[in-house]
């Protein structure tokens, strides 16, 4: 299976996608972060401690800004409605 493949399967798993993008386990594990695999699906790790979507502790801000300047973007897309 090539690689572009991969990420067309990753990305239609979703309802909608924004992009896909990789970031390095030992990077978040780093950052005092925990990373599981998903039970449910082998392809996927869990963040179980990221904090969500806008924050609102400076210190969980910063976190979430730190895990995105480690993301490298692979692909963008185009906002797909559930």
């Amino acid at each position: 299976m090539t690689q572009s493949i991969r990420q067309e399967e990753c990305i239609e798993s979703f309802n909608r996608c924004f992009g896909l993008a990789t970031v390095h386990v030992g990077t978040l594990r780093d950052l005092g972060l925990e990373v599981i695999y998903d039970v449910e699906d082998s392809r996927k790790v869990l963040i179980t401690n990221l904090p969500y979507e806008r924050p609102a502790e400076a210190a969980a801000e910063k976190l979430v800004g730190d895990v995105a300047k480690t993301a490298r973007v692979i692909v963008t897309c185009n906002h797909k409605r559930s």
